[in-house]
C-alpha cells in the first residue's frame, strides 16, 4: 500500500519543528573543524590497523572475504505474515512501514529500530501490543525497503527527525507513542525536542540521551564508543560490514561480545533478513551515514540537533512528557553511567535496568521488555520521575 506525500498536506497542516539553526561564529566553525581534525586523528591509527587486518582476510580467502551480490530485500518470507506493509512516500524518498492493529481510535504506537537492524527487531512488542494500538515499525530511511538515497547529508538528524514527523501524519494521527532503540533510541529524543506535542509517551532503550552523553562521556564510554571514530573514515567500514558475508551481523547479534544473553533469542531467519537489508545499494553506506553526520553536526557543520550537545541554552531545555527508558547492564556499546543526571533533563522518567541483558534488548528479553512496557502505559499518566537502584541513577529490574 502506498501513501503518498500529497495525502499528508491533505490530512494536516505541517507542524513547525522547535530545533532551530544555532548562530555559529568564525571561532564556532574554528573549533569544530579542529575538533573534527582531533576525531580523524585520533582514530587514524584504528583505520590503519584494521586496514591491514583486512587485508590479511583478503589474502587468506578473496572469494570467502567479498561475500554475496545483492538480492531483493523481499525476496526472503515474510516473518510475520500478519503484518500490513506500507509504503510512504515522504521528503522525496520511499519509507516502509510495518503496521499492525490498525482500527479506528486506537492510539498510534510507533517504533524506530537501529543499528544494523530493521522493522522486525519489533516483532515480540508488535504482537503483544498490536490488540490495542495501532503498531507500526519503520525501516529507518537507508535500511530494509525503505528508500537508500546517496550521500551523509541525507541522513542528517533534522531530516531523519522530519521523516518521523511525516510517517505519523501519513498514518492518520497527530500523536504516537513513540518507541525507540539504539539509533531509533536517539531519534526519539530528537523527535520529542523538536515535535513535542506529537509525542504523547517516549520509550527509550538503549539509547542515550543526548545532553546526558555529553555530560557522561568519560574514559569508559569513549572506549566503547572507538568504532565511531573509526565510521569517519570512506570505504574501509563498507568493507568490514561486507566482508565474509557480512559476518559481523552475526558476530553482533549471536556469537561476538555484543551477542545477547538469551540463546536463540534472535534466529537464523532473522539474522538472514538483516543482512538482505544490508545487501542493498548502498545500504552499508546509508547505515554509517548515520555517524557521519551525527559528527559533522556537533563539529565541522553545526546543525540545530547537533545543538543539543553543544548549547548550554538548548541543553536545558526540559521533555515533559512521561518518559519509560530500559537499559541493559551487559550492553557493550553504553555504559551504565550514560543515565547519570537524566531526570534533570526529563523530569517526568522511569528508568530500568535489566540485569544480564545485551544491548538488543527488545529482541534479548522481549517478556520483560513488553511487561514494563504495560506497566508503564497503564499506570504512567505524569507525576514525578521513578529512579531507583545503585546510587539513585537507575533501577535494576531482575532476570
Amino acid at each position: 500500500m502506498l501513501v503518498s506525500r500529497s495525502a499528508i498536506r491533505a490530512l494536516h497542516t505541517s507542524q513547525r519543528s522547535e530545533l532551530q539553526p544555532p548562530e555559529v561564529t568564525l571561532i564556532d566553525k574554528a573549533k569544530g573543524w579542529a575538533l573534527w581534525s582531533a576525531i580523524m586523528a585520533a582514530s587514524f591509527p584504528i583505520f590503519m590497523g584494521q586496514a591491514f587486518v583486512m587485508l590479511l582476510m583478503f589474502l587468506r580467502s578473496p572469494r570467502k572475504f567479498l561475500g554475496k551480490e545483492a538480492a531483493d530485500p523481499t525476496a526472503l518470507p515474510d516473518p510475520m505474515p500478519g503484518v500490513k506493509h506500507l509504503h510512504i512516500e515522504i521528503n522525496g524518498i520511499r519509507i516502509h512501514v510495518a503496521s499492525m492493529g490498525q482500527a479506528a481510535g486506537r492510539p498510534l504506537m510507533l517504533m524506530l529500530h537501529g543499528f544494523p537492524e530493521s522493522w522486525i527487531s519489533w516483532r515480540h512488542q508488535m504482537e503483544a501490543f498490536s490488540s490495542e494500538y495501532h503498531v507500526a515499525a519503520v525501516d529507518l530511511r537507508g535500511y530494509g525497503q525503505s528508500s537508500k538515497p546517496k550521500g551523509r547529508e541525507n541522513y542528517a538528524l533534522e531530516v531523519l527527525v522530519d521523516d518521523v514527523k511525516d510517517v505519523v501524519q501519513a498514518l492518520g494521527h497527530d500523536q504516537c507513542i513513540l518507541v525507540g532503540h539504539d539509533w531509533g533510541g536517539a531519534l526519539a529524543w530528537m523527535v520529542a525536542y523538536a515535535y513535542p506535542s506529537m509525542v504523547s509517551r517516549l520509550i527509550n532503550m538503549c539509547g542515550p540521551h543526548p545532553a546526558a552523553f555529553a555530560d557522561n562521556l568519560d574514559w569508559n564510554q569513549f572506549k566503547r564508543s572507538w568504532y565511531i571514530g573509526l565510521f569517519q573514515w570512506p570505504w574501509l567500514p563498507e568493507l568490514m560490514m561486507r566482508s565474509y558475508d557480512y559476518a559481523f551481523v552475526d558476530a553482533a547479534f549471536t556469537s561476538g561480545p555484543m551477542a545477547c544473553k538469551t540463546p536463540g533469542a534472535i534466529s537464523a531467519q532473522h539474522i538472514a533478513h538483516f543482512k538482505q537489508g544490508l545487501r542493498q545499494p548502498y545500504a552499508c553506506s546509508a547505515a554509517l551515514d548515520y555517524y557521519r553526520a551525527f559528527v559533522d553536526s556537533t563539529t565541522r557543520f553545526p546543525s540545530a540537533a547537533g545543538a543539543l550537545l553543544t548549547r548550554d541554552d538548548v541543553k536545558s531545555r526540559q521533555l515533559e512528557m512521561p518518559t519509560l527508558v530500559l537499559w541493559a547492564d551487559s550492553d557493550g556499546a553504553l555504559g551504565p553511567q550514560l543515565l547519570n543526571g537524566l531526570p534533570g533533563y526529563v523530569p517526568d522518567v522511569d528508568i530500568h535496568t535489566l540485569k544480564n541483558c545485551s544491548h538488543w534488548i527488545q529482541q534479548d528479553r522481549p517478556e520483560e521488555v513488553n511487561a514494563l512496557m504495560r506497566s508503564f502505559l497503564e499506570q504512567r499518566a505524569g507525576g514525578s520521575s521513578s529512579v531507583s537502584g545503585q546510587q539513585g541513577a537507575f533501577a535494576a529490574s531482575a532476570a
